[in-house]
């Protein structure tokens, strides 16, 4: 016989997952050539530190084209600085011929007057006058013309300046991709890259895992999870037709191969999905790398690919009483000692929890 009382139980909600990392990157070549260089220990398993050198693609024909590109950026240069010069020549030279067209119009209208008013000059030298002023006129309206050209020729040569310099940005890209680094300190999942070999721009050649945060994905059932879930209350920011924040709670986790020795703890973090063919709502547990290799653990860290047993708490069920799972029959009921006599109690059971009913 066991003595019972009324008591606030908190519910949990066990489910289960494969541990994750929560980032995962795959790294592709975006130049195309042959592997001259090989990080030591790309191998499956090791793990390489940020910004370390994980392999090197063949620089000799980017760097060529970095050194063209370079000279026609340089051409381009000297191209407009040139017409920049000339048109400040021409300028100087279109205030001489100007000038010059002054001095034949004036030389022009004074033979003409002497022609027509005093009879002095004969019409040879008037008509020479004006062939001098047209000539000069022409030269004058012909620099000008050069002149009014030469803001457009400038403005396309810088245009061509302008695609020239993005043409070098891009070689000197090119060249720094031939080189590709580790962005994270990661560790190897997939490595399929050798020496001599040649690779494509986006083939699929390593893949990086981010062990310095892990995740279970753990599918609760709808019903469970619209029941009992602690759910954050509505937030202004949150406009959007998909469920809010969930309560910052501690969850216990288990590896099923070994329930009793390896125990970690993760927060529950946010709810990933909700799947319609099986009723299930989908939450993320995160754990950090320092609760992942926390000691006590038999010196087996949390690792990726892992099936653990997840227990999430939920709300808190009040004024119930806890008993064995096996106390409470199919029907119902529950036998009560009272006074010496056996009585069988029909009980409503809220919730089976492990081994207990509540």
């Amino acid at each position: 016989v066991v003595r019972v009382a009324p008591e606030d139980v908190p519910v949990f909600m066990t489910g289960y997952g494969d541990v994750q990392p929560l980032d995962e990157v795959t790294i592709a070549p975006e130049v195309s050539g042959r592997i001259v260089s090989v990080h030591p220990r790309l191998e499956v398993g090791e793990v390489i530190p940020e910004g370390e050198i994980l392999f090197a693609v063949d620089p000799r024909n980017y760097e060529a084209a970095v050194l063209e590109a370079r000279a026609h950026v340089s051409q381009l240069e000297t191209s407009i600085a040139l017409l920049e010069k000339q048109l400040s020549l021409d300028r100087a030279r279109l205030k001489t011929l100007e000038r010059s067209r002054e001095l034949a119009r004036a030389e022009y209208e004074r033979q003409l007057r002497l022609f027509q008013e005093h009879k002095v000059t004969a019409r040879s030298r008037v008509d020479s006058a004006e062939s001098a002023y047209n000539a000069a006129s022409d030269q004058a309206d012909q620099m000008a013309q050069r002149i009014a050209l030469y803001p457009l020729q400038i403005r396309e040569a810088r245009s061509r300046l302008d695609a020239a310099r993005a043409g070098l940005d891009l070689a000197r890209a090119n060249l720094d991709r031939c080189t590709v680094r580790s962005p994270f300190k990661g560790r190897i999942k997939a490595a399929s890259v050798e020496m001599v070999q040649f690779i494509s721009p986006g083939q699929n050649v390593l893949t990086l895992a981010d062990d310095s945060t892990l995740e279970i994905h753990v599918s609760l059932d709808s019903r469970d999870a619209r029941r009992w879930l602690l759910f954050q209350g509505p937030s202004e920011a949150n406009d959007l037709a998909w469920f809010g924040g969930l309560a910052d709670k501690t969850v216990r986790i288990q590896w099923t191969e070994d329930l009793e020795n390896h125990v970690w703890q993760g927060r529950l973090h946010r709810v990933v999905e909700f799947d319609r063919r099986t009723r299930t709502l989908t939450v993320a547990i995160r754990i950090p790398a320092e609760e992942a290799l926390r000691r006590g653990n038999a010196d087996l860290p949390l690792v990726e690919g892992m099936f653990c047993k997840v227990d999430i708490p939920g709300k808190t069920l009040q004024d119930v009483m806890r008993l064995p799972r096996w106390a409470v029959s199919m029907n119902g009921t529950v036998y009560v000692a009272k006074e010496g006599r056996l009585k069988t109690v029909d009980v409503t059971l809220a919730r089976v929890q492990g081994d207990e009913a509540l």
